[in-house]
């Protein structure tokens, strides 16, 4: 669809903005949006402290196992969630020490606001309290320190991730292969500073959003850890020795040629899980079938792998329902087969038919509790299974063939309810931090539309 919009040359000299983008009728209403807020307006750089983005050289995140002492987390945008503006820190690579020591300014401070600034620049992160030291952060991102003497750190998190901040931010990208903010742009974002109260409020609710989401984080670790003491084990922490011999009764079950498939830590994954003989394979208590993609839109909810947040997944397209695609009804689950995210899994929470894409596999429980199976899916032991059984070389895939075999192990029925309980109460505290945190944006938005003037009378804050 054309967009047409008209700028008096006078305006463009102004703005030294020559691009049409930059001009969107969307963009201009914004303008006078801002033209008509009674309250301050300051920019971005008034209120934080300092500012960083690191541009690093020949820096890689490393396949080899983590070691304290040869290694410095790195965090990169894509270990910050997609739906919720927390961080994962389970899934941060690793770099080389040498890195820190060449890039010191590169560390994530707690209290700091992580902002993506390349590609989608759509990411917004509050570094919490407790975040580990020693934590490298990726270009893409750039560290905000907020002054707290200015501006209430939750408050501004929130404004930018706001439909507001993301269209100021969204505005400023420039480069055409790989999309980019600035530095004097960001900086320049537009703020509306709600009263001192007003902030705090909205602040805490950002604050009761991130306890429930620690709530939901500690509730999903309890259920792993009664499973592994269901199963007798402290803790699973597979060997990592890389030479190891089989014999041709090993290999002959399998069918299985190559030596990685029966490395000691995959071997003791199966051993874990198999719970010495009291198990089912995947296939004897649930139903499995691989997705397909959609060819048309229409009015069916349709996920693919981007819409399989954490252990949860929620649709955000739609298909053809005439199509013949595989669905997932409320409670089924479902578990990623492709590329980097083979293994990710959750569960469908919608009360809808959920169509699914061919990069993940429908699991349909029909003889075991589907949250005690999601506990199970996700257990360090069946991860590993998922990286023993992926095969090819450009395209990893995983096959429903494999998944099905998995062993499942089978515990007393009230064993595997409290473990399934404990699952069920993470997603519906996990819900409940995603609601809270979405309503504190929404509230952010509304309060400071409700502070429009018809006599275009803003009020403009600057910084001696």
């Amino acid at each position: 669809m054309s967009v047409t919009s008209i700028s008096r040359l006078n305006r463009v000299n102004k703005e030294r903005r020559i691009d049409p983008e930059f001009y969107r009728p969307r963009y201009l209403e914004y303008d006078k949006i801002f033209d008509k807020i009674d309250v301050p307006i300051v920019e971005l750089k008034d209120v934080i402290k300092d500012g960083y983005r690191v541009v690093y050289e020949n820096t890689e995140i490393l396949n080899e196992d983590y070691d304290d002492d040869k290694h410095v987390k790195f965090l990169q945008a894509s270990d910050i969630l997609d739906d919720f503006p927390a961080i994962d820190k389970e899934s941060i690579g690793w770099v080389t020490n040498k890195d820190l020591e060449r890039y010191p300014k590169g560390q994530v401070r707690r209290g700091e606001i992580l902002v993506e600034v390349k590609g989608k620049a759509e990411k917004v992160v509050r570094v919490p309290d407790d975040f580990p030291k020693n934590v490298l952060i990726t270009g893409t991102l750039y560290k905000l320190l907020p002054d707290e003497s200015a501006i209430d750190s939750r408050y501004l998190t929130l404004y930018l991730l706001s439909d507001l901040g993301k269209e100021l931010r969204d505005r400023e990208k420039t480069n055409t292969l790989v999309s980019y903010v600035n530095k004097k742009a960001l900086y320049g974002i537009k703020i509306p500073l709600l009263e001192t109260g007003t902030q705090k409020k909205i602040g805490d609710s950002y604050t009761d959003a991130m306890k429930l989401y620690r709530t939901s984080k500690d509730k999903r670790n309890t259920a792993e850890h009664r499973l592994l003491d269901a199963l007798g084990l402290d803790e699973f922490t597979p060997s990592e020795q890389n030479t190891f011999t089989s014999s041709f009764s090993d290999l002959s079950p399998t069918l299985r040629l190559d030596a990685g498939f029966y490395r000691p830590k995959y071997v003791e994954a199966s051993s874990a899980l198999e719970n010495k003989g009291a198990s089912q394979d995947l296939s004897e208590i649930a139903s499995l079938e691989k997705g397909n993609q959609a060819r048309g839109e229409g009015n069916r909810p349709y996920a693919s792998i981007g819409d399989l947040h954490g252990p949860s997944l929620y649709p955000s397209d739609t298909a053809d329902p005439s199509e013949d695609l595989v669905t997932v009804d409320h409670q089924d689950l479902i578990l990623a087969v492709t590329g980097a995210t083979i293994g990710k899994n959750g569960m469908n929470l919608t009360e809808h038919r959920v169509a699914i894409s061919g990069d993940m596999v429908a699991i349909r429980p029909y003889r075991v509790n589907p949250y005690y199976l999601l506990t199970v899916l996700g257990s360090p032991m069946t991860q590993a299974l998922c990286e023993r059984d992926k095969t090819g070389t450009t395209n990893e895939h995983l096959g429903p063939n494999d998944i099905e075999k998995f062993p499942i192990p089978r515990l007393e029925p009230e064993v595997e309810e409290r473990i399934g309980n404990l699952t069920r109460e993470s997603l519906r505290a996990r819900s409940k931090a995603k609601e809270t945190v979405w309503t504190a944006v929404d509230k952010l938005e509304q309060t400071i539309l409700n502070h429009q003037t018809e006599d275009r009378s803003s009020k403009s804050v600057n910084k001696a």
